[in-house]
């Protein structure tokens, strides 16, 4: 303290590690990347990084050693580990911001069909990407009389379309859609 510094945890120890686990609320495919900032204080201190990903709660994690940026398919749970190892007994480093961030890119899909008004429940649209969430999907009929479109049954590998004239009745007709997910 008499030398001026602020902090004083010497001699340090040889190694050390902080682990934090995160749920981002939601399963997705896409990048996930650790930030850490630090600022070293004495010494030298070697970073070692282990991010992990799963998907349920109740799954083993998926570890990619050496790493803080990754992408994965299908989380929900993100887990960092960074070890840090010195060998001087002088070796600090102060973590000035630890950040998580994750980028899920949002997939498209288009295309048309016949809604066919004596479909029970609907008529079922397949479709055809791999999808892990379904954001939205958009139902336009074609034509040139007035029809609504209601889409129902929605799951990541198809929904039903339904279509009603003014009157509330179903009818037959042609449509495109959108769906939007990740």
């Amino acid at each position: 303290m008499t030398a001026g510094f602020d902090l004083y945890a010497l001699p340090s120890e040889t190694s050390g590690s902080y682990e934090e686990e995160f749920d981002i609320g939601s399963v997705v495919s896409g990048v996930a990347t650790f930030l850490l900032e630090y600022e070293t204080l004495s010494g030298s201190v070697t970073v070692t990084p282990t991010l992990s990903v799963k998907e349920a709660s109740g799954d083993p994690w998926t570890d990619y050693s050496g790493v803080s940026t990754k992408y994965a398919n299908s989380y929900r749970y993100v887990k960092i580990n960074y070890a840090f190892s010195g060998s001087g007994n002088n070796d600090n480093i102060k973590i000035t911001h630890l950040n998580l961030k994750v980028d899920s890119k949002l997939k498209g899909e288009s295309g048309s069909g016949t809604a066919v008004s004596t479909d029970s429940g609907g008529t079922t649209v397949n479709i055809t990407g791999t999808f892990v969430n379904i954001d939205s999907v958009t139902i336009t009929p074609s034509g040139t009389s007035a029809v609504l479109a209601t889409v129902d049954a929605i799951t990541t590998s198809s929904f039903k379309v339904l279509l009603f004239n003014t009157s509330g009745t179903r009818v037959s007709g042609d449509f495109n859609y959108v769906v939007q997910g990740s």
